[in-house]
């Protein structure tokens, strides 16, 4: 009898097991839907530039993005006075990796979470400074997941200097929660790319 339950279990376990198991396709889904959802609040790891005085640091702090393209690239806000930004325009791949998490304070070990890893893209002057068509949609959008934001974005963005920037996406590593049932690992970045995701945003 004891043999037959500690059987029952087993398969029950592997059946739950094999049930639970995320593959790539729905980690992309759930990667997308965080970054997507989670008040467009991450954090931004940078690697201080050749010539500083703590080169090769790494240096992380929290920062605001927004999706604003379908690609899953992210539109964040860059100011002349914040170290992380400085960090990467004297980086010559102007690399970083922007770090997001559920904020809605549940247990962080077992949640899911997602590193993207990619570089800044400048865009053109016009759009950058918040002006012509495409400027205004990344204000829109920008300020559809920041309203505190207004008034700092540019074109008149006070009381710092500041231009729009695009986040491109090389590479995607997720954590699902425990290993045990969920997914851990890179994600194709072009599987990423054609995830979607229930949001409330303003997509370009």
């Amino acid at each position: 009898m004891y043999t037959h339950r500690i059987v029952i279990s087993l398969i029950s376990y592997l059946i739950t097991f094999v049930l639970a198991i995320e593959n790539k396709a729905e980690a992309a889904r759930l990667a997308r839907h965080l970054v997507e959802s989670d008040r467009g609040i991450g954090t931004i790891s940078t690697v201080f530039p050749e010539g500083h005085g703590l080169q090769g640091h790494p240096f992380s702090l929290e920062a605001y993005y927004a999706p604003c393209y379908r690609n899953g690239s992210l539109t964040v806000l860059m100011m002349p006075i914040s170290q992380s930004f400085n960090n990467i325009l004297h980086n010559e791949d102007h690399n970083a990796t922007i770090s997001v998490m559920p904020l809605d304070g549940t247990a962080r070990a077992s949640n899911y979470r997602v590193g993207l890893i990619g570089h800044i893209s400048e865009i053109d002057k016009r759009s950058s400074n918040g002006m012509g068509d495409e400027g205004s949609r990344l204000r829109e959008c920008y300020l559809s997941t920041h309203p505190d934001s207004a008034i700092w974005v540019p074109p008149h963005g006070v009381p710092h200097n500041s231009y729009f920037a695009r986040f491109d996406i090389d590479h995607v590593w997720y954590t699902g929660g425990f290993g045990d049932s969920h997914y851990i690992g890179y994600i194709p970045e072009s599987l990423y790319s054609v995830s979607t995701a229930e949001s409330n945003v303003i997509i370009i």
